[in-house]
């Protein structure tokens, strides 16, 4: 009796037992495979929105560190430039593939000439202060993305940039030191002149002395003072570009050598030069660096008011000005007179070539009230006057990234920021 109660027992689940098992199995299945679905969705979501974040992060930043000049120039330079310099992305990031770098028209469409003349060098404001670019199929971390960065120059005080700017190619001083502007600031040099001076007429004083001692009549002379030696002081600006030897006889075609520096003389002045001929160069120079000719594109000279017509001699070897990739705007610039006015005195300055020196200026820029040169047939143009007020240029940079092939179409917007900066 015992042992057919145990068999009774052991008879297991009946088949409904068993369907009833798996459809409430499938009742409490079903939500939460749909659960991970949906989370695995949204942390590929999150995942791609966070890498975007920081692909836009990336961008801005670059371009913090550019000028609006640069980053245009990137977008249209040559390929070996491109892959030496290009640094909004990494160039690995884009395959080294320069076809998806692109200056792009509001709607994407790809512009054929843009804000970058690359055959001169020139930089050009559209015509609303608003540029973009765009950099397609970016590869990060497995995913794909397309950024479109906006650049707005309108933000400035007063005028916009390209107002102020219209059909006038300026370019403004982006730092002390960048390869594109040539420097040179008169600090003390002045000071100094008149020190060497005083110490050629004392020395010129004191052997006239010794070598007429107990000759009779003759008549004792004594220095003059700094006062008489500043008020005869007189000075040329020389601007020398010169060949830079790679090594002897071997003349290198992409550096040069620039130095801009004074020569002083001062007539009437016993024992000092009495003219330009024999002038004496004064150290240290206002500028003195080997550079090179791809990038240079500015040369400004800051200084001190003299007298009469401030003299700027260029002397431009033929050898250098062969090799130059576009032509050098020349901006000559006389500070004000004391910290607390900001007028610069009234000059006019004179430009002269030096020997056989090529004027391969494209523009001169002054705040002199008249500049006159002395052509060579060269092609030395006369340009407009630029204030004597520095104005800090600023610009709205936005970028926008989108899943790769769908560039404008905001339902694939994954990221977007904005940064302002000045220059």
């Amino acid at each position: 009796m015992k042992q057919q109660r145990k068999k009774e027992n052991n008879n297991g689940f009946s088949l409904v037992e068993l369907l009833v098992s798996i459809v409430i199995l499938a009742i409490i299945t079903v939500p939460l495979l749909s659960y991970f679905v949906s989370s695995s969705a949204y942390n590929t979501k999150a995942k791609t929105s966070q890498d975007a974040v920081a692909l836009s992060q990336s961008i801005i930043e670059n371009c913090k560190d550019k000028s609006i000049e640069d980053i245009a120039r990137s977008f249209h330079a040559g390929n070996a430039e491109f892959l030496a310099e290009f640094d909004l992305v990494p160039v690995d990031k884009i395959g080294r593939d320069q076809s998806r770098i692109k200056e792009v028209a509001s709607n994407g469409t790809a512009l054929t000439g843009g804000s970058y003349d690359i055959a001169n060098g020139i930089f050009k404001n559209s015509d609303n202060g608003l540029l973009y670019y765009a950099i397609e199929n970016i590869q990060d971390d497995g995913r794909a993305y397309d950024a479109l960065i906006t650049i707005d120059t309108n933000i400035t005080s007063g005028k916009t940039y390209y107002d102020t700017n219209v059909n006038k190619p300026l370019y403004q001083i982006k730092a002390i030191q960048t390869p594109q502007n040539i420097i040179g600031v008169e600090t003390a040099q002045e000071p100094r002149a008149v020190i060497s001076m005083s110490d050629l007429n004392r020395s010129y004083c004191e052997q006239e002395n010794a070598a007429h001692a107990g000759v009779s009549g003759w008549s004792h002379k004594v220095p003059v003072g700094e006062t008489a030696i500043q008020a005869a002081l007189c000075r040329n600006i020389f601007i020398e570009i010169e060949p830079y030897e790679v090594r002897p006889s071997v003349i290198s075609t992409s550096q040069t050598r620039v130095k801009i520096y004074y020569k002083y003389y001062s007539p009437g002045i016993e024992g000092c030069p009495q003219d330009q001929s024999s002038a004496l160069e004064m150290d240290p120079p206002l500028y003195q660096e080997t550079v090179s000719l791809e990038d240079m594109k500015n040369i400004y000279v800051f200084f001190q008011r003299n007298k009469g017509i401030e003299q700027i001699s260029l002397d431009i070897d033929p050898a250098v000005a062969a090799s130059f990739r576009r032509n050098i705007n020349l901006y000559l610039l006389c500070q004000a007179a004391d910290e607390a006015s900001d007028l610069a005195p009234a000059f006019d300055a004179s430009i002269n070539p030096v020997g056989t020196s090529y004027l391969k200026v494209d523009k001169v820029y002054s705040n002199a009230g008249k500049v006159s040169k002395s052509n060579d047939g060269s092609d030395v143009k006369e340009g407009s006057y630029i204030s004597n007020k520095a104005v800090l240029r600023m610009m709205d940079i936005k970028v926008d990234v989108y899943k790769a092939g769908k560039l404008l179409n905001p339902d694939f917007l994954y990221a977007s920021m904005n940064s302002t900066k000045g220059e």
